[in-house]
């Protein structure tokens, strides 16, 4: 068969004329943090649905059978501010979780762990679009690693877990 010039063309025509999702363009929000947070976010990983499921095997055929949800996880790459307030940030969030003493805390109220995440995305012309919501903690301030070499800023990864798959859907674009 003879492949068709005009469909080709066409198809050339649509690829550069579509707007694609620039990776860079997302904005990372946290209740109650500093203002300036997602000015050192560097980079986000999430899977906004993960679903759970169990294999059974009947003879030579498996099935799989979705079991339920996983919660939410993001992790991201976070630079500091030369007064360490974005790490220090983290850290007494996550105080508030696991107490020096081994305590656990109270996810809701007033020294509550469990925070509104908020993950945008952006576009060219300044809009913005919520691409999903969770009630999350910080589970993870980071190991840091510094070089005298790299010449860099100063990095750290920082890891969210969702609370509960109940409390808040995550949105899909």
């Amino acid at each position: 068969m003879a492949e068709d010039f005009n469909k080709l063309r066409m198809l050339a025509r649509k690829l550069v004329a579509t707007d694609f999702q620039k990776d860079w363009l997302f904005r990372l929000e946290v209740e109650g943090e500093p203002a300036d947070l997602d000015l050192y976010v560097k980079d986000i990983a999430y899977n906004p649905l993960e679903i759970t499921t169990d294999e059974e095997n009947y003879g030579g055929v498996t099935m799989s059978w979705p079991t339920g949800r996983v919660p939410v996880k993001i992790t991201a790459t976070m630079r500091d501010n030369s007064d360490r307030r974005i790490s220090a940030f983290v850290c007494e969030w996550c105080e508030k979780a696991v107490h020096a003493d081994g305590t656990v805390g109270l996810p809701y109220g007033a020294d509550g762990y469990v925070r509104k995440v908020r993950v945008y995305e952006q576009r060219d012309d300044g809009s913005e679009t919520l691409a999903g919501e969770w009630e999350m903690y910080a589970t993870t301030p980071g190991e840091t690693s510094r070089s005298r070499e790299n010449g860099a800023y100063k990095e750290f990864p920082v890891a969210f877990v969702q609370f509960s798959t109940a409390t808040s859907p995550a949105q899909f674009l």
